[in-house]
């Protein structure tokens, strides 16, 4: 039985989180770092989702280096906020500035 998962600079992509996220609600996967893979707020959002669920059984959560920004960030708040389990959470380095490209006239 898999219960920790390692996959720091392993360039998964979006695609290849939200899968992980996906299925964090039917597993018992305890540990889970996602260090440096350029992640974005909706990869936050999905492991948010997950953890809201109530069947996620992650303790341990390691998102640094990566994008999640202050909407990704809102959005593991409030899921954490809401009495889940997870004992540690990893958000160093993190691109949490919205910047907005302004038109040059």
């Amino acid at each position: 039985m898999l219960i920790s998962l390692d996959l720091e600079r392993n360039r998964i992509g979006a695609k290849g989180a939200k899968a992980i996220a996906a299925a964090l609600s039917s597993a018992v996967l305890t540990d889970l770092n996602l260090r440096f893979n350029s992640l974005g707020a909706a990869v936050a959002k999905a492991i948010a989702e997950a953890l809201g669920s109530g069947r996620a059984a992650l303790k341990t959560l390691d998102l640094a280096a990566n994008d999640i920004g202050p909407k990704g960030a809102k959005a593991l708040a409030t899921a954490l906020g809401s009495g889940k389990e997870v004992t540690r959470l990893g958000l160093g380095h993190l691109m949490m500035a919205e910047t907005r490209r302004r038109k040059r006239c």
